[in-house]
């Protein structure tokens, strides 16, 4: 191609000679130089991401991946569903068996086929791969939580429907643990952990009671509620909007001391042990933070009305 760009009279000599012949041969080479796109441009279905200039204006890039990255990534996704160990613990799984090695899923994979049928044009390792390239599922969680349920047929929401939530559980293990390693010890660093850690508690506690109150108004009346007329009136609140003997009973009542109350009673009882046991200090001291927390919510439910 040099030599035909360069226009070469040996080369031309050579072609033939026809001299129309030859110069057309000498045009063709020489063509092969040019590129075929004078602009930058992309594929259709590339993938592209657009970013941001300060004047308003753009690039538009084209990432691109590695092709040993690639290959490392299909290696391993190969083994995952097709080795011999894995096949021997998806048949565990199927005859309800233990086994010792596990294996992966990959929900939603997408094989794609790079060369055609001639791979080996795109690479070697994609040659070795057979054209195959895995796309992996690249979308939001579907999450599907449980329905929130009324606390129907209890007499308190701690010791069961709140105590019994996973993220609660593990908070109260814990700080009861971190209690018992640190019993001998006293200092602003500690009682500052431990604060923390009931701050979660409550923490957890509101967010348990928020799940509740958004609850349609009014489930507090059923028959099959035998909750305590504080955690009513501080669970069913949006009953207050359309029961007047609710509303009067709750502005009379002083539930956020009564459920502060139940908090620290209820905490307590978790964290005692023969090493630790909680008295009226610590009762005082979950009360307090409690109380903090729940004169808020009032506060913040007068100003919205």
């Amino acid at each position: 191609m040099e030599l035909a760009c360069a226009n070469d009279l040996d080369l031309a000599a050579a072609f033939s000679d026809n001299e129309v012949q030859t110069k057309a041969w000498m045009e063709a080479f020489a063509d092969f130089s040019k590129p075929e796109i004078t602009h930058p441009t992309s594929h259709t279905l590339a993938k592209q991401v657009f970013w941001p200039l300060k004047d308003g204006n753009y690039h538009l890039l084209a990432p691109l991946f590695s092709s040993s990255l690639a290959h490392r990534i299909w290696e391993t996704i190969q083994a995952d569903r097709f080795s011999d160990e894995t096949k021997e613990a998806r048949a565990a799984k199927h005859d309800g068996k233990d086994h010792p090695h596990g294996f992966r899923v990959y929900p939603n994979i997408v094989v794609q086929k790079l060369g055609g049928t001639k791979p080996q044009n795109i690479s070697q390792l994609n040659s070795k791969r057979h054209g195959e390239n895995y796309l992996l599922a690249s979308v939001p969680p579907s999450w599907k939580s449980d329905p929130v349920r009324p606390p129907l047929h209890i007499e308190s929401i701690f010791e069961y429907r709140f105590g019994g939530r996973p993220a609660v559980r593990h908070l109260t293990d814990g700080l009861r643990n971190f209690l018992q390693r640190e019993q001998n010890r006293n200092n602003v660093g500690i009682r500052n952990k431990r604060t923390e850690w009931v701050d979660c508690i409550c923490d957890e506690l509101l967010l348990f009671a928020a799940e509740i109150q958004d609850l349609t108004a009014g489930w507090s009346a059923q028959a099959e509620c035998r909750l305590n007329r504080n955690e009513r009136y501080w669970l069913d609140p949006k009953r207050a909007l359309q029961d007047t003997e609710f509303a009067t009973a709750c502005r009379n009542a002083d539930w956020c001391d009564a459920i502060a109350r139940r908090f620290a009673n209820w905490l307590n009882a978790r964290l005692t042990t023969e090493q630790t046991p909680m008295g009226d200090a610590e009762f005082l001291e979950w009360y307090s933070l409690m109380y903090k927390e729940l004169m808020l919510t009032c506060e913040e439910w007068d100003t919205h009305g």
